[in-house]
């Protein structure tokens, strides 16, 4: 009985000298693979923008008329072309994620945020966007390189839409805006685009104007900052010399 009384005794003042929940600083304890010390769009400023965008999308220097210094510049935001940065909860349709998500920015030869960042981004952008919205769960930040974008595998009309057209083109060639006579919003709409010259040649890679204009690195165009990386540009003769097929 002496020995368990004294092991109980000693066990009671060795646990109670730790506090499990919370840290010295007397903050609740965040659980491993979270971020609940701080909203996610101060994380993504810190960790994502600052540090990988705004020495080309600045206060004094916006390439593109972009701006990725501030929240409200963000939100506000329209890239040279007039399609918006930000689209509270369509990451998808947000053009700062979408040229993250295939690598298109930052341009080659310049450091990358890795894929925990760039979904972090799109977690925030479907869950509503606001400055100071927290997500629960949220994965920290960490400084692994990031994969590169899936740009190769079964070229189909479907990946070139999400990977291609979609991302880097229709901003210029859609229903309200068809710059030079072309669009690539829909299947049907470009395989009659380009007239005398088309667009898509089904079965000849080399006749088609896209891919002469893609792969030639005409468009998008430069002042874009945009660059098509070369798994797509392959994806796209592929898709072109197997007949261009719908589905």
């Amino acid at each position: 009985m002496r020995f368990l009384f004294t092991a109980a005794v000693f066990a009671t003042i060795l646990l109670g000298g730790c506090d499990f929940s919370e840290t010295k600083n007397g903050n609740a304890a965040t659980p491993p693979g979270q971020s609940l010390t701080e909203p996610t769009y101060k994380a993504l400023q810190k960790d994502l923008f600052a540090g990988y965008c705004t020495g080309c999308h600045g206060a004094t220097k916006h390439a593109g008329g972009v701006d990725l210094t501030s929240y409200s510049a963000l939100s506000s935001g329209q890239t040279g072309k007039g399609k918006a940065l930000l689209v509270p909860g369509q990451a998808d349709a947000s053009r700062v994620y979408a040229i993250l998500a295939v690598g298109s920015m930052p341009p080659p030869g310049n450091p990358r945020p890795n894929a925990g960042l760039v979904s972090l981004l799109k977690d925030w952008i479907d869950a509503g966007a606001t400055a100071d919205l927290r997500l629960q769960g949220a994965p920290q930040p960490t400084s692994e390189p990031a994969p590169p974008p899936p740009t190769s595998g079964v070229a189909t009309y479907a990946s070139l839409t999400e990977t291609l057209f979609k991302p880097m083109c229709v901003g210029c060639h859609n229903s309200e805006k068809s710059k030079g006579g072309v669009r690539l919003d829909s299947y049907d709409e470009m395989m009659k685009s380009g007239g005398d010259t088309p667009v898509i040649v089904p079965g000849e890679p080399d006749a088609s104007k896209l891919l002469e204009e893609v792969a030639g690195g005409h468009m998008p165009p430069k002042r874009t900052n945009i660059v098509v990386p070369q798994g797509l540009k392959d994806n796209l003769h592929d898709w072109i010399a197997k007949g261009a097929p719908r589905d």
